[in-house]
């Protein structure tokens, strides 16, 4: 900008030495031609150099703003919470878009620098380092990417041994559950539940006063399962007589005939089988 001052300066000057001299008139027209020359020659150069110092500040820009992303992502690394991943996929993406500005603003750098007239050793060697910088940014870039895929597998793992343990957890507790609410029964003649080993003789005098009750040592596989959640009727088929054989509050059931059929109608499930997991009722007559 000084350089354009000094020769607007000097274009005054040489105007007023034309009016002094009108013999050199001539020669202060040539000179006149070179001075207007020099000014465009001026003004191309600050143009270019206004292009190059733009160039380089957004790069810089750039660099600045990938660093803030540098920083945010180790501070969620750190800090860890459910969107972690999502937060630092975002911030990854938004570094890839300025390494991928700076190389281009690079290429446009180094072609302005090829044409600019403007070949200064201290701008080339300041281009030069700004070149240097964009390069040490992109390696450092890389080594984090290498880190965040080593934490994103570590997460991975993480997530995958938790849904592992919540899934063995969830398992044990409906097994629990289940076994919890799993209820057994069994009907027939006395003859029948004897025969497999479900019910036996006990107490009484000489053969007399004995009673059948629900035998100490059995087999779960001649009974049948119901869900206590879900059962209220058990049809024990079309009989004379009936009697409960296990112990069950009386006021817990009830005994009703449809169609022929005998149906035992659990009233209170949690208080039916409160005292015993096992219903054995014993039959008489019927088909």
């Amino acid at each position: 900008m000084k350089y354009l001052l000094i020769l607007l300066a000097l274009q005054s000057i040489l105007w007023a030495c034309t009016d002094a001299n009108p013999a050199s008139e001539s020669n202060l027209q040539a000179l006149m031609q070179e001075n207007d020359s020099l000014i465009t020659q001026i003004r191309l150069k600050n143009k270019e150099l206004e292009e190059i110092t733009t160039s380089m500040s957004q790069i810089e820009m750039n660099l600045a703003a990938i660093r803030r992303n540098e920083i945010e992502i180790e501070n969620l690394r750190r800090e860890g919470g459910e969107n972690m991943q999502e937060q630092i996929n975002e911030l990854i993406q938004e570094i890839d878009a300025y390494v991928e500005d700076n190389r281009k603003k690079v290429a446009i750098l180094e072609k302005q620098m090829l044409n600019t007239q403007n070949q200064s050793i201290g701008l080339a060697k300041l281009v030069d380092q700004q070149k240097r910088n964009v390069y040490e940014k992109e390696q450092q870039i890389q080594n984090l990417l290498v880190t965040i895929t080593s934490l994103r597998q570590e997460l991975l793992t993480t997530i995958n041994n938790k849904n592992e343990e919540i899934s063995n957890k969830q398992r044990l507790l409906e097994e629990k559950e289940a076994t919890l609410n799993t209820a057994y029964f069994a009907y027939g003649t006395q003859q029948e539940l004897t025969d497999i080993g479900i019910i036996r003789k006990e107490g009484g005098v000489l053969g007399a006063g004995k009673s059948y009750k629900l035998a100490s040592k059995f087999e779960v596989k001649n009974f049948k399962k119901v869900n206590i959640r879900q059962v209220t009727d058990i049809d024990i088929g079309i009989v004379d007589k009936k009697n409960v054989i296990t112990t069950h509050p009386a006021d817990s059931y009830y005994f009703v005939k449809t169609s022929g059929r005998t149906i035992l109608k659990i009233v209170d499930q949690p208080r039916f089988w409160s005292i015993s997991k096992f219903l054995v009722v014993e039959t008489q007559g019927g088909l």
